[in-house]
């Protein structure tokens, strides 16, 4: 049956590898968002201009496109900006849920995918981090993608029918889009600049952007998928020293220097449920990484000749 998606904050990264993802399928994909995609959309693509902070401007586009399901990928991403901007990141996390819920309640579309993230687990006291795994956020980030969950759920008492994917550190194609410790070691690898790896033990889970999108267009998909939350992640830990060795492989003249971290700790999740759930077979996320980096590499030696 034919669906009328709308991908709400879809002109960013994520939204570039969902709507290429969505295109395949029979469903019409409707970007909203305050600017147009920075990405090239594919044909069967509308955009229309949608403020996530307003609920009459969600609620006019919910109409006008007659929208079965609504992805919520509206955001402020990056931890460490949370940190700094704190009054923008309760905006983008929190608010921009809380106007697109309501929004949605008087249009009466009720169904929504929401893009929470790892982090909400905060530091954890055993791992992998399970969907059962309480919340205990330890950042700005994690706190306001925790509220935006328990407003979600709130609705679902007004029948409105969700389905949460906790996100870890997601690996892009471009270090244009993507904001990862990988993007971050790609760029100064091209530079010639050193990788400066906090603490040869701290690990992460990592997975492929393009794995992200199976996730939420399979999440769009199901009809028996309802008020679930489900973990999308490699389902192992990742060192950091090991993509640091990994991109140096490829830029050999790059310097990997150690230093003492300021907090060192591991998480990975159990991703058992996206297995189940969604039919995802994640890829490893050293070879994803190894891919972009010669691909980087074979790049930037084209375009030095």
């Amino acid at each position: 049956m034919r669906k009328n998606i709308m991908i709400l904050g879809g002109s960013g990264n994520i939204g570039y590898y969902l709507v290429n993802r969505l295109v395949k399928s029979d469903n019409e994909a409707i970007i909203a968002d305050v600017t147009e995609p920075c990405y090239n959309t594919p044909q069967k693509t509308n955009f229309t201009k949608v403020n996530a902070l307003n609920v009459n401007s969600v609620e006019k586009a919910l109409r006008k496109h007659q929208i079965d399901a609504l992805v919520h990928l509206v955001g402020f991403p990056i931890a460490s900006m949370c940190q700094r901007e704190a009054d923008q990141s309760y905006k983008l996390n929190v608010e921009s849920i809380n106007s697109t819920l309501e929004a949605m309640r008087k249009a009466g579309t009720n169904k929504i995918i929401f893009a929470s993230a790892g982090i909400s687990y905060g530091i954890p006291n055993e791992i992998p981090v399970r969907e059962a795994t309480p919340l205990n956020p330890h950042t700005l980030y994690g706190a306001h993608k925790a509220a935006a969950e328990y407003l979600i759920r709130a609705y679902s008492t007004l029948g409105i029918e969700y389905v949460i994917l906790r996100l870890f550190s997601v690996i892009s194609d471009s270090i244009e889009r993507g904001h990862t410790v990988v993007t971050t070691f790609m760029e100064k690898a091209m530079k010639k600049e050193p990788l400066i790896v906090e603490g040869e033990k701290q690990a992460r889970d990592f997975i492929y952007a393009g794995d992200v999108a199976k996730a939420f267009a399979k999440a769009t998909e199901k009809e028996d998928l309802r008020n679930q939350v489900i973990n999308i992640s490699s389902g192992k830990p990742t060192r950091i020293i090991e993509i640091a060795q990994t991109i140096k492989r490829q830029f050999p003249e790059t310097e990997i220097q150690i230093k003492r971290p300021n907090q060192e700790y591991t998480i990975y999740a159990d991703n058992t449920r996206m297995k189940a759930l969604l039919g995802i077979e994640p890829e490893d996320p050293l070879k994803v990484i190894e891919r972009i980096a010669k691909e980087y590499r074979e790049n930037q030696t084209r375009t030095l000749i």
